[in-house]
């Protein structure tokens, strides 16, 4: 999936109260809860990478009658590769938890 496009900052469906976002390592590190705060770290995010091609690989999904969830490595190639370790569960198609784990020796394929 080497230069696929991919919304993954939309605050639009993560769960509007119970949502968490972890962010592990880097400038952002946290733990973010709630559609306002998660927006914010995303606007932070954006703001600080600006334009960037996203690449993903080894994208899984695990899934039962009670929620997802899935995996992947990303890649951001802007002003500097950011490797990130990608996790997201969803319940009721929305996202319930988001950790994104920052990790400059991840294998992302074709990098």
């Amino acid at each position: 999936m080497r230069g696929t496009r991919i919304s993954l900052c939309n605050p639009r469906i993560h769960q509007p109260f119970n949502a968490h976002f972890n962010w592990v390592g880097g400038p952002l590190d946290g733990t973010y809860s709630g559609a306002e705060n998660i927006r914010g770290v995303w606007e932070k995010f954006t703001k600080a990478v600006g334009a960037s091609k996203v690449s993903v690989d080894k994208l899984e999904e695990s899934a039962n009658p009670k929620g997802a969830t899935v995996t992947a490595n990303v890649q951001f190639e802007a002003k500097q590769p950011i490797k990130v370790r990608y996790v997201l569960t969803y319940r009721d198609g929305k996202i319930v938890s988001e950790t994104w784990q920052i990790d400059p020796k991840l294998a992302v394929s074709g990098y």
